[in-house]
């Protein structure tokens, strides 16, 4: 019988090809490897690495998720929804993954009590928890890399200002020089603290101090005199009744709820007063405009003015709040 020897890694044709041997080139197992002009099959030529080398499984990450394991690096660690399918990124791509930068929940709990997803908005920052600093950044790569960030150089290029100096603008298309600046999408992180602020999620009840001094440099007590209407401070529209429920529900100037809706006055029983029926349920809005009253609000009612001795046959002595 022939004798069949053991495959064997073909350094060689490694060091010739790509300039480094087989042990070099283990992470390449199971791809096209392109050295210069040339393409090394590195399974084919170092089987003997390749076969105790795990090797990404790219050809069932294309049919279940439609992309290469490089391309769903940043979920490493998670079972990720492709389809009505779930794919085990770290399992089924361990050589991408076992590069991949994971976050660091263990120090994020130990040090801010908290994981690295529940620090994303600090991103870029050392935080400070309690007498320690967190760089969120540096523990958090792989949140940190898919949260959103002001882009402080371009708000500097075109406005002459990082993205703190134009949050009073979040939401405008805000005009610098002869450019316009989206505030929002470019400043996404200081807009989203901004929003935070302007839609009272905190304040239910109470009245938001902080974002009324903010932008009409008050309190909501100082603005009690504008609940219901949306007031103007500045280049912003301030809506008192929003911000200041508090303030607002204790203001006598507004509409309220009484515990009463209309006033009952009885009519004295007389021969004269039957003749009054049409002016009682036609003219009763003109009242404030007999005895002489020309005012704006009374154009429309002279057809009511034969109604005035009408007057005389209400009983305000015996009256009733319904």
């Amino acid at each position: 019988m022939a004798y069949d020897p053991a495959p064997a890694d073909n350094d060689a044709h490694a060091m010739k090809v790509c300039k480094g041997k087989c042990v070099h080139l283990k992470r390449n197992c199971g791809s096209m490897l392109g050295c210069g002009d040339q393409e090394f099959d590195v399974s084919k030529h170092c089987p003997v690495t390749c076969a105790t080398t795990p090797a990404d499984n790219d050809a069932y990450a294309m049919k279940v998720c439609k992309g290469k394991c490089v391309h769903l690096k940043r979920n490493c660690g998670t079972m990720l929804g492709c389809g009505n399918w779930e794919f085990d990124v770290s399992k089924h791509c361990p050589v991408t993954c076992a590069t991949a930068p994971a976050d660091n929940d263990a120090h994020a709990m130990k040090v801010c009590k908290g994981k690295c997803v529940h620090l994303k908005r600090n991103c870029g920052t050392m935080l400070g928890c309690g007498d320690q600093e967190f760089d969120v950044s540096k523990h958090c790569p792989v949140t940190c890399s898919a949260a959103p960030r002001d882009n402080d150089a371009y708000a500097m290029r075109v406005c002459k200002g990082k993205c703190v100096h134009l949050k009073r603008n979040c939401g405008t298309m805000l005009g610098c020089g002869d450019q316009e600046f989206d505030v929002s999408k470019h400043c996404p992180v200081t807009c989203a603290a901004e929003d935070r602020l302007m839609t009272n999620s905190d304040y239910p009840t109470k009245d938001n101090d902080a974002y009324a001094d903010k932008v009409c440099k008050g309190t909501c007590a100082h603005l009690k005199g504008s609940c219901g209407t949306m007031l103007q401070c500045g280049n912003r529209a301030f809506d008192v009744s929003k911000h200041c429920p508090a303030t607002c529900a204790n203001d006598d100037t507004k509409p309220a709820n009484l515990p009463f809706k209309s006033l009952q006055v009885s009519i004295y029983q007389v021969v004269g007063c039957g003749k009054c029926k049409p002016c009682f349920e036609k003219c009763m809005k003109c009242v404030p405009c007999m005895n002489g009253n020309k005012s704006a609000d009374c154009i429309g009612c002279d057809a009511c003015k034969p109604c005035e001795p009408c007057l005389g046959c209400f009983n305000f002595k015996d009256t009733k709040l319904v």
